[in-house]
This record gives C-alpha cells, structure tokens and sequence, in this order.
C-alpha cells in the first residue's frame, strides 16, 4: 500500500486502489517545476504493474506545454504497463486547452473525483441467464 506523501507540489494518496495525485499548486509553468512534478508522478507509474494513477487538477489554473506533454508521456507508460492515468476536475481554462487542441481525446477527463475513481473500478459482471425450466 501507498504511503500518503505531500510535497509543496503535490499531495499523494491512495483511494480505492487508486493512486490519487493532487496538484497543489495553481500554475504549473516553470520547467524546474515541472520537471519536479515529472519525477513525482513518473515514480508513480515506473516499476508498477498495472498502475492506476488518477491526477486531480482542481486547483490548476494554467499548465504549460511541457506539463501536458508529460502527463501525456505517462499516460503512455501507464498503459505499456497495462495501467491507466487519467485526469479530473480541470479548471475551464485548461480543460478549454486540452479541447481546443483534441488533447481530451488523448487522455481520459473526468469532471469530478468521483467519477474518475469509479472508472478505475472493474466491469459489473454480465447477470448470469437462468435457461427456462
């Protein structure tokens, strides 16, 4: 199990299995930041099998080029390990981005917290038909 960790940057938890990153910080444009922020979330996906990272964006109010490109290099590296990284509660402004630029067809976007834990959660098993008789 995940130890919860908090940095100036990022708040680390796991919930439900689910490894639950929350941005700290409102604008995320400095390249030593978002280099920092790379390693942290990278960490979580390296040497996982199946890693099921959840990136909460509630605070964010701007990400930087390099930003997106990472979390798209992770989402990448999620899913060669058979996992996932999704996104949840963007901001207008940078959820406006990320259509703009076709990027919410690249990477799963979830508008609450809720939902995208829930879609982490395995597929409801088919009801088993009862042949008549």
């Amino acid at each position: 199990m995940l130890q919860p960790t908090k940095s100036r940057l990022l708040r680390v938890k796991e919930i439900q299995g689910v490894v639950v990153a929350r941005f700290r910080v409102g604008h995320i444009r400095d390249e030593q930041v978002v280099r920092q922020v790379g390693r942290s979330l990278a960490r979580l996906v390296r040497g996982t099998k199946r890693p099921r990272v959840l990136v909460d964006c509630r605070r964010v109010e701007y990400l930087s080029s390099l930003m997106i490109a990472l979390l798209l290099q992770l989402r990448e590296r999620a899913e060669a390990a058979s996992g996932r990284l999704v996104l949840c509660r963007l901001q207008p402004r940078v959820a406006e981005i990320f259509a703009l630029t076709g990027l919410d067809q690249e990477i799963e976007i979830y508008p609450q917290r809720t939902q995208a834990l829930a879609s982490f959660a395995p597929a409801a098993e088919p009801a088993a038909s009862v042949a008549p008789g």
